[in-house]
């Protein structure tokens, strides 16, 4: 299950044809929304 804050950050992304940027990819598994994967932590 997603988070609240995962899907509003989904519906603003997908609202203005934007890409999610994430540390965590699992998190958007939505094939609509273009996701890039920034390692975090290095």
């Amino acid at each position: 299950m997603w988070g609240q804050a995962d899907c509003l950050v989904v519906a603003a992304a997908y609202g203005v044809g934007a890409r999610v940027a994430t540390g965590n990819p699992r998190h958007f598994p939505m094939p609509e929304i273009p996701v890039e994967h920034w390692e975090v932590g290095r």
